[in-house]
């Protein structure tokens, strides 16, 4: 309830976040039972990190693992999933000895997707009505379906195999 009060993270002004504080006070639980790094993971940089978007725990967080006598670089904070993928995993994972034994370009992944668009159409053309009718409201049917337009990603970017 002082913590509430007073209001430290992660708590704000006015009493809010209470959910947020049992997911807190879980981890520094979790970090006082083990030795491991913890990763936390959240893209609400509002309630848990210092000003802007930076990964960083905001101070009052940060003070709460030093009175709990927790190093604080035992917890690191991630913004998304993805960033904690890139960051931990893959680029700690060595390159296959495939890729690194066949010298072979990698496949043109844009080429790919303008020569699948036709079957993509297709394909699409032909689901879209059903999807449309279980997501309608009404229950409308859509049997004349055509697709105006069709986009896909534009920077595609090549990685080596990883093991």
């Amino acid at each position: 309830m002082k913590r509430a009060l007073a209001p430290n993270k992660p708590f704000v002004l006015g009493g809010r976040g209470y959910r947020d504080a049992l997911i807190w006070f879980s981890l520094l639980e979790l970090a006082q039972s083990c030795v491991h790094k913890i990763s936390f993971i959240s893209d609400n940089t509002k309630d848990w990190c210092r000003e802007g978007k930076s990964p960083e725990l905001h101070v009052d967080l940060l003070e709460d693992l030093r009175v709990q006598g927790i190093d604080c670089s035992r917890v690191q904070m991630f913004l998304s999933l993805g960033e904690f993928t890139q960051q931990c995993t893959i680029d700690s994972l060595p390159e296959s000895a495939l890729a690194t034994e066949s010298k072979a370009q990698p496949p043109d992944y844009r080429q790919l997707l303008v020569d699948g668009r036709e079957s993509i159409e297709t394909e699409l053309v032909g689901l879209l009505p059903d999807f449309l009718h279980e997501v309608s409201r009404a229950g409308a049917r859509a049997d004349d379906v055509e697709i105006a337009a069709l986009a896909g990603p534009t920077d595609i970017l090549s990685l080596p195999v990883r093991a």
